[in-house]
């Protein structure tokens, strides 16, 4: 009966070194996949709050309504951005990345919206 094989003196811990040279990557694989998907559902609250807010602002509702609205849906930190022009209200939320990508200045997610305007201009007769 054959003996079965044990590892040589320059073959032990070979497994364990691996997987500690391995697992920092699995770490890193993780945290992008986690962050990804929170700056996706992050984005996906900036485009329901900017459609909120357009048809607010379209209607004629107060911009701070709109920005409490805003900060409602998309987050505390999110700032609100809009102007009207040529019977439209076109409106911008951004918000800073979430986690560590909010720690960096460029990555900012935004979502935009437009809305027709509802309501008559001040200054136009009826």
């Amino acid at each position: 009966m054959p003996r079965p094989r044990t590892a040589s003196a320059g073959e032990r811990g070979a497994v364990t070194a691996e997987y500690a040279a391995l697992l920092p990557a699995v770490v890193l694989i993780l945290v992008a996949v986690v962050l990804a998907g929170a700056a996706s559902v992050q984005q996906v609250r900036n485009g329901d709050a900017a459609a909120s807010a357009a048809r607010l602002l379209a209607r004629g509702d107060d911009v701070g309504e709109a920005r409490r609205t805003v900060e409602r849906m998309a987050g505390e930190e999110a700032r609100l951005a809009h102007e009207e022009g040529d019977g439209w209200v076109t409106v911008t939320v951004s918000h800073p990345g979430p986690g560590p990508l909010g720690w960096i200045e460029p990555i900012a997610l935004e979502a935009g919206a437009a809305a027709p305007l509802q309501h008559p201009n001040p200054g136009e007769a009826s």
